[in-house]
Parts: C-alpha cells; structure tokens; sequence
C-alpha cells in the first residue's frame, strides 16, 4: 500500500502533546481493529486518521510523508488473493484474517515507538517563541538587555540577540566614560565598579569586571565578523546574554575616579 500525501493546507503541526494525546486515544481501538474483517470500513477509517495525526506529528513542510507515517502504513503485508480462472483457491479466509491481526499488531508497535519518540522529543516550532521568552524573562536579565535582547531571542534569532547584546554593553561602557572598549574604559576612562566584598579585594574585582568587559568586546568582535554566528541553541545564547546582563548590572554600579 503507498503512503497517502496530505496536503499542508489540512495538516498543520501538531504539538508532541497534542500527538500523544491523539495517538494514544488510536492505541486503544488497536484490539477492537484487530478482530474487524481487513475489508471493514471501519479498518479502514481507523488506518486513514491514524496517518493523519503521524503525518501532522511528523510529516516534511512539502507534505512528503515522514518516515514514521511510512513505516505505519507499510506495517506488515498481506497476501493477496489469488483467485484460478475457475474461481477456486486463492489465499483463506482465515489466514487473510490472522495476517490482518499481525498486521494491526505491528502498526500498534509503531505508534508505541511514535509516542516514546514524541516524548523525548524538543519542543516544536509552534512553542518556540513561549519557550524562548520564558527563558530570558525568568532568569534576571537586565532590563536593558531584555528590552532590547528580549524581541530577538523570542522570535528565535538567536545570533542576532547574542551580537545586540555585545553593542549594547560598549554603549553603556561608552555613555560613562566616553570609551567603548573595556581596556581603555578602566584605563583611559578611570572606570570604577562599586560592589567588592571588601577593600583589599576591591582591585581583584575590577580586574574580573575589566576582563568581562574585555571578553565581551573580543565575542562582539568575533561575531560580527561572520555571516554564521553559530547559535542556534537557545540556552547557548542566553548564557551569552548573561554575560552581558552581568556586565550591565555592574555598569550599574560604576563612578569614574580622578
């Protein structure tokens, strides 16, 4: 049997929630499709759906058929009747009906694998943006760097996010001191960061800021001078942002001295 095309204009994606709640729900006609005849509609309504909601759970955005779907609708095979010129013999009734129960059988152990798959599987497209958002709003970003971060990382442009954050640091950076490089604004720029445990470590923790600073101008650097900024993870990218944020929180903080 070919497995069937959907058109995408009737199979839009399924959520792997959704597809285990649907899948799960066709599991349990499995026994009851099991003991119909192979030639009853019934099978056969059971069969289409079940393509169906694979296909949406799994299917190409081309409408060529996943693999899964594939394997659901190959599942087995039957022997085809084979009638004489004078209408005797031909497969049994009997053995037709038992490979129909194996094949149903077969089917049931794909759509088991389809759902643990689903169940390991990364959150699809259609929750991104929810996904993204939750991951930056949530984890104290600076309000700068969500405000102006925030948009991007959502809508899952990763590496544009990730290369905003490293410009809007050095602005700050540039706004106190009138220097944009971290080098030449704890130098040049007598930037001073406020904050240290005690005073005889004061200078061990501007060091550690000017060398945030200064990791963050060589990441600016670096991904800005390539079409391919190599962030596609979302968590990738918001450990990226929370170095800026961090160095924005301690911007906050900062004095010039004399």
């Amino acid at each position: 049997m070919a497995t069937r095309r959907y058109p995408d204009s009737i199979a839009p994606s399924l959520s792997p929630h959704e597809a285990i709640e649907l899948l799960r729900e066709r599991l349990q006609h499995c026994e009851h499709i099991a003991v119909l005849r192979r030639d009853d509609p019934e099978v056969q309504k059971w069969v289409y759906t079940t393509e169906a909601i694979l296909h949406r759970a799994f299917g190409k955005p081309d409408g060529q058929p996943y693999q899964m779907t594939a394997r659901f609708t190959n599942a087995g095979s039957f022997p085809m009747r084979r009638v004489g010129f004078s209408g005797r013999g031909g497969t049994p009734d009997d053995v037709i009906q038992q490979q129909h129960r194996a094949r149903t059988c077969e089917r049931k152990a794909v759509l088991e694998s389809c759902i643990e798959q689903l169940e390991i599987s990364p959150t699809p497209a259609a929750g991104v943006a929810e996904l993204n958002h939750a991951l930056i709003e949530h984890t104290g970003v600076h309000p700068q760097i969500q405000a102006k971060c925030g948009p991007l990382y959502a809508s899952g442009a990763f590496a544009e996010a990730v290369e905003k954050s490293f410009k809007v640091v050095p602005d700050r950076s540039r706004e106190l001191t009138g220097y944009e490089k971290g080098s030449e604004a704890f130098g040049k720029g007598k930037l001073h960061i406020r904050g240290a445990v005690a005073p005889h470590v004061d200078s061990d923790f501007n060091e550690g800021a000017k060398f945030l600073m200064m990791a963050i101008d060589m990441f600016r650097n670096e991904k800005s001078h390539t079409s391919d900024a190599k962030i596609t993870d979302p968590v990738r990218a918001q450990q990226y942002l929370m170095l800026s944020s961090l160095a924005m929180y301690l911007l906050d903080d900062a004095e010039i001295r004399a």
